[in-house]
C-alpha cells in the first residue's frame, strides 16, 4: 500500500494510558495513516456514533452491535 492509499485508511487507537495511545498514534501518523484517538470504550463507541468512521462501504456492517464490538476489540 502506497501512503497515498494510507490516507485514506482511518485508525481508531484506544488505550487508557494516554502516553502509549499518544506513542501510537504518531506512529501510524508518520506511516501517513489518519489517526483517531480516545481513552476508553465509551469514547470510542462517540466517534463512532458520530459518523466519523462510517464509510458507504461499512455502514451495513456497523449496523449490527456485534460487528460494531467486535470491530472496537
Amino acid at each position: 500500500m502506497n501512503l497515498a492509499n494510507r490516507s485514506l485508511i482511518k485508525l481508531l487507537i484506544v488505550d487508557d494510558e494516554e502516553d502509549f495511545r499518544d506513542a501510537a498514534a504518531l506512529y501510524f501518523s508518520k506511516l501517513g495513516y489518519n489517526i483517531f484517538t480516545a481513552s476508553d470504550g465509551r469514547e470510542a463507541l462517540e466517534l463512532v456514533e458520530n459518523q466519523v468512521f462510517r464509510s458507504e462501504e461499512h455502514t451495513s456492517e456497523l449496523q449490527s452491535p456485534c460487528n460494531l464490538v467486535c470491530r472496537l476489540l
